[in-house]
């Protein structure tokens, strides 16, 4: 947990450190209080006519009974009131460090997330990723919370406590001591227990997150072969570990805790058992005297019980948000294999060349790209080819450096610089992807077509609908203002890669990249939007890939991939000529070849 504060800013250490500072004084006070409460005991039985106040190491001489008794009633009140003041505005300040540490964490571990590679994001599950930011949040703002007020407050109304009892009666404060062994001792063995009981329920929630994840993204196909009494069963096993994880857990706490309050509250017969031992010793017993000790420390015996207890407690508290908290720093820690190079080159046009390329995906040894080599000048458009595999799309994992290539595997130049030598900020404005798979959020269509850039007007919008041929937006009641759904489920396939295509267009993009995001429009459609976009980057360097020879025909030069190998590299007719592999495709689509 330590590590999680040092993340946190100035402004909530500093908040942390005044409510730990309210914290340590809040004990002295509630201490002093039954002290002189014990005084207006002794004064109302004695009757004194000239009565010694006693506050700490200060005697005060009152002259009458009436004042004594006024006095004191004045100085508990104070104290009362100082009391609720100090608690109330500590607790407010913990919270508010809580929710605001919680915020701060959240916040910063969505930005590095987002900063990751696919590598380093690949480690992790999405069940897994999900839980950090609820499961494990939630349990570091618990932890954050203790940290700053019970973690503090508990040892010192320990320490307090034992000062406060001593100097009352040193006799009677072998009750305390004879209870502590048997709460500290109850206190570890339930912690002992239970701890890695915490941290096996973080890692079924997990598992538990995941399986709903992929349950309900894959629902249609569930459906589809009638597999969800299956699902569910399995799901359900799932869900019984978890819950006999959290049962077992809690039997425990709610075993250990209220036996070890028991054991506290026996704390008050040891106190008439030694006060009967010394009647029957004959000692000598002043009953007014006694009864306000009795009040006194029977009060200072049940804050120290407490305490132990609370800090046992807190401890415990603490080590359930420590899984997380080292859960959290685990990912926070990931350094991100993308290079930012934030005074790096800045790309002023689209050229783009693979070098001797060969990369395989982190945990697999056959690689993916073997060998890889080809340049595209800028405002050229470059078709990529190739049978299901062959690593088309990894090309574009690389280019956006969704994946890194490590020094052995080849180099990428944009602009005639080494790719890690760009400066990567300035490189994601100027380079534009589709997708084959849409990526609409949920929102209205024009929040959509904004999320790239929020400042655009509403011709812009206008334009980049004509280009992506989505005019079919205008037929809906709101037109723009059309809510779409989660993943664009109430919307055809053609229309969701129109949107896509609609979102990508920028103003000033050096590369632009289709990645197959034309499969599911006709070869009409398709031909249109091509012919658009040729229109408006003619300066922009365009890479299509698609499974559609008709795609890429008229692209300047197209580049056939087989398992991974570069197989040929050359215009649409040059290509029919001679290359084997090119024409297996074409003729596959029912396409009579054709040389002229």
């Amino acid at each position: 947990m330590i590590k999680i504060l040092k993340l946190l800013s100035p402004k909530l250490r500093f908040l942390a450190f005044l409510v730990i500072f309210l914290t340590l004084f809040q004990p002295f006070i509630s201490f002093l209080i039954p002290s002189i409460i014990k005084q207006v005991i002794e004064l109302a039985a004695n009757n004194q006519t000239e009565p010694v106040i006693k506050i700490l190491f200060w005697n005060i001489n009152a002259p009458s009974f009436n004042q004594a008794l006024s006095i004191l009633i004045a100085l508990i009140l104070s104290l009362a009131i100082l009391l609720m003041i100090v608690i109330f505005t500590s607790a407010l300040l913990s919270n508010k460090f809580a929710i605001f540490g919680a915020y701060e964490l959240r916040k910063k571990l969505f930005v590095h997330i987002l900063n990751l590679s696919q590598t380093n994001i690949d480690k992790y599950n999405e069940g897994t990723l999900i839980a950090r930011f609820t499961n494990d949040i939630q349990k570091i703002k618990d932890g954050l919370q203790t940290m700053v007020k019970p973690l503090f407050l508990s040892p010192f109304l320990f320490i307090w406590g034992l000062v406060f009892s001593i100097t009352t009666n040193i006799y009677l404060s072998i009750s305390i001591f004879v209870i502590i062994p048997f709460i500290i001792f109850g206190s570890f063995f339930a912690i002992k227990k239970v701890f890695p009981l915490y941290r096996k329920e973080n890692y079924t929630v997990d598992i538990l997150n995941n399986i709903a994840k992929e349950d309900i993204n894959a629902i249609s196909l569930i459906k589809s072969y009638n597999l969800e009494n299956k699902r569910f069963l399995n799901y359900d096993k799932s869900a019984q570990s978890a819950y006999n994880t959290a049962k077992k857990a809690n039997l425990i706490s709610i075993t250990f805790w209220p036996l070890i309050d028991i054991i506290s509250s026996l704390g008050n017969s040891f106190i008439f058992i030694i006060i009967a031992v010394f009647i029957a010793h004959g000692s000598k017993v002043y009953t007014t005297e006694l009864i306000g000790q009795i009040y006194q420390f029977s009060t200072y015996l049940l804050m120290v019980t407490n305490s132990i207890f609370w800090t046992m407690f807190s401890i415990n508290r603490l080590f359930r948000s420590q899984t997380s908290a080292k859960r959290y720093i685990e990912l926070i820690s990931e350094k991100s294999e993308i290079g930012k190079q934030e005074n790096g080159y800045k790309i002023k046009s689209g050229s783009i060349e693979f070098k001797n390329v060969t990369f395989s995906y982190p945990n697999r040894t056959n690689s993916v790209l073997d060998n890889v080599s080809f340049k595209i000048e800028n405002g050229k458009t470059l078709g990529i080819i190739g049978k299901t595999g062959s690593g088309k799309s990894t090309l574009i994992k690389l280019l956006t450096k969704e994946y890194q290539l490590k020094p052995n595997q080849g180099q990428i130049y944009i602009d005639n610089k080494e790719i890690n030598e760009i400066n990567l900020d300035d490189y994601y404005k100027k380079i534009s992807v589709v997708l084959q798979k849409t990526k609409l959020l949920s929102g209205t269509i024009a929040e959509n077509l904004k999320f790239r850039e929020k400042d655009i007007s509403f011709e812009e919008l206008k334009e980049r609908i004509s280009l992506a041929n989505a005019n079919f937006v205008y037929s809906f009641d709101k037109e723009l203002d059309y809510e779409i759904s989660q993943k664009g489920k109430n919307l055809s396939g053609g229309q969701q890669q129109r949107l896509s295509i609609a979102q990508a267009i920028s103003k000033d993009l050096n590369i632009f990249v289709m990645d197959d995001s034309a499969s599911a429009l006709d070869n009409q459609t398709d031909y249109e939007i091509r012919n658009k976009l040729k229109d408006k980057f003619k300066n922009t360097t365009v890479v299509i890939i698609a499974q559609r020879i008709s795609t890429i025909k008229e692209a300047d030069k197209i580049l056939v991939l087989d398992k991974g190998k570069v197989v040929g590299f050359d215009n649409h007719i040059n290509l029919l000529k001679n290359n084997r592999i090119y024409q297996e495709i074409y003729q596959s689509q029912n396409e009579v070849v054709s040389y002229e």
